[in-house]
């Protein structure tokens, strides 16, 4: 893992994401795919009207567009102005005891990296109703939705999405990401209707 000014690569493309929708106002995390692309939660942006990014040192950018899969709790953020930093994808599912991070920004706060083992691929109990959710020994907080979970490569093996109160985190699966990032019929127009 490489680190310049303090912060290692993976933290350079974590992104905190606020995002205002027609009846309320969230917070969330999310990383930089490429020049102009993020990827993040799709519950952190769902009918939002507008979408804030700001990277740890401050810049700021806006959300222009925005994609959301129907399958998965995901979701692409485009900006117009180019992103420096880019997180690479993963090829390889993690491995039962593999130590990950999870990079993001708790109660919208600091920027915090956080580290713990992969446990075991579970069925979603909160959400989608899939049998393919990634279940880590990390304790997350509101705000860490959307955060990139990377392997001790430095590559992006999963998306964080939600915790329990036993300091569990469950996250998008590689296999679910990739489908996602592959196939643009899969990606979904996020339009805010305020009627």
């Amino acid at each position: 893992m490489t680190v310049t000014d303090g912060f290692s690569d993976q933290e350079h493309a974590a992104m905190r994401i606020r995002a205002r929708t027609c009846e309320e106002f969230t917070v969330g995390s999310g990383f930089m795919l490429d020049e102009h692309t993020v990827v993040t939660n799709r519950h952190v942006v769902e009918d939002a009207q507008t979408i804030t990014l700001t990277t740890y040192d401050g810049e700021q950018y806006e959300g222009t567009a925005s994609v959301m899969a129907d399958f998965a709790d995901l979701a692409l953020v485009t900006v117009d102005e180019p992103l420096e930093f880019a997180a690479p994808i993963a090829t390889t599912e993690p491995a039962p005891d593999d130590e990950l991070d999870v990079v993001g920004y708790p109660l919208g706060g600091p920027l915090e990296t956080r580290t713990g083992p992969f446990i075991k691929r579970v069925p979603d109990t909160i959400g989608e109703g899939r049998d393919d959710v990634d279940l880590i020994k990390v304790q997350a907080e509101h705000g860490n939705s959307g955060s990139a979970v990377y392997d001790d490569a430095g590559k992006v093996v999963g998306v964080l999405y939600a915790t329990d109160k036993k300091g569990e985190s469950f996250a998008v699966t590689l296999e679910s990401l990739s489908a996602f990032l592959s196939d643009t019929s899969l990606q979904l127009p996020n339009d805010a209707d305020c009627q």
